[in-house]
Parts: structure tokens; sequence; C-alpha cells
């Protein structure tokens, strides 16, 4: 809830369940209202402003509305005068219900995105702290020691590699400890199954 122009305890009996008071029927109903005269019943005056308020005001309803879906209600006292068209009052503050909405929409896309931001981020933060080490391979084999000076190599340059096998042999295992002895072991490693590209 937002407010201007009333005190906080004020502004906290302000809350209406729908369909209670005015602005309880603007945001059930989902249309504008107006309301000349505060001393009529439909005005709860839940806020005690009926005695601070000069003779004459008026009470105006809009709904906010979200993809039609009404998400609150922006209401406002005014001193309407005689040539004061009440049609006008409305449509200007539709205009400010409709700037208020786009706010509402804007301001949870945004944190949409950086909820799914700090997501990725912690997924890529959690994949650059794995660390790979030639100790993971098991294997005091010529083939194996052959296999793992040539990762040694192969790290240090900048040259790219293609690892081919059946699967469970260790491609991923020996392309992870190459990602990680490289000068490139801060930037994320991102696995591509090109089986599936095929």
């Amino acid at each position: 809830m937002a407010y201007f122009g009333l005190k906080e305890e004020e502004a906290n009996r302000a809350i209406f369940r729908s369909g209670e008071g005015i602005v309880g029927k603007v945001y059930k109903n989902g249309i504008p209202m107006v309301l000349r005269d505060l001393n009529e019943r439909v005005y709860l005056n839940l806020m005690g402003l009926r005695e601070r308020l000069e003779r004459g005001t008026s009470f105006l309803a809009v709904p906010i509305k979200n993809r039609g879906e009404v998400i609150g209600v922006l209401a406002i006292f005014r001193n309407l005068s005689p040539e004061d068209f009440i049609e006008r009052a409305i449509e200007l503050l539709q205009e400010v219900a409709v700037l208020i909405s786009m706010a509402y929409q804007m301001e949870r896309k945004l944190t949409y995105e950086r909820i799914t931001w700090d997501e990725e981020r912690r997924i890529l933060t959690e994949a650059l702290e794995e660390r790979v080490e030639l100790s993971s391979i098991i294997g005091q084999s010529k083939i194996m020691r052959d296999i793992m000076y040539l990762v040694k190599r192969i790290s240090l340059s900048a040259a790219n590699v293609l690892i081919t096998g059946e699967s469970g042999t260790g491609k991923t295992l020996f392309a992870k400890i190459i990602h990680h002895l490289s000068s490139r072991w801060q930037k994320p490693f991102v696995i591509v199954n090109l089986f599936c590209y095929s």
C-alpha cells in the first residue's frame, strides 16, 4: 500500500476487504466510483478523515488493472467545482492507474529476471569452483600416462580439442581436466552433447 498526505495510523486503517466500502467495491467490480458527498452511508470513514476534509470534497476511486485483472485501487479526495467534469477527472485518474500498472509489471519482470540471473550466476559459480584434477584419473598403464602427458600439454595451449570415443570412456572428465588446467579455468565449462545435433 502506498499513500500520500495521510498519517501512518490513518493509512493502516485504510485496508478494505473485497466489496467493503467504495475501495472494496471498486476492487471487486473493477469499475470506477465517485462519491460527491462523504456523509453518505457508503463512505465508511475508517480513516476518520470526514471531519478533516473541506465540505464538498469528493472521493474518486479507479481500479488498477494488470492484464484485465484488478490488482489494486487508486483513490483520491478532491474538491470538484460545479464546472469540473467528473468524466475528465476519472479519465485522468485512470491514466495514472495505467502508469502504476505499467510500473508494477516492470517491477515484477525485473524481479523475475533478477532471480533468474542470480540462479544462473550461482550455477556458473559452482561450476567454476568444481575443480577436477589429473589425480581424478585412475590408471597407471603406459597409454594412460601418455594421455595424461598429452592432457597437460594441450591445456597449456589455446588449441581447440576434439575428444572422441565410446560412451562412458571418460571424455567429459578429460575435457574438464583440460579446461581446469588451462588459462581459461575461470570461465564457464559448458557441456554440449553433439549427438543431439547430428
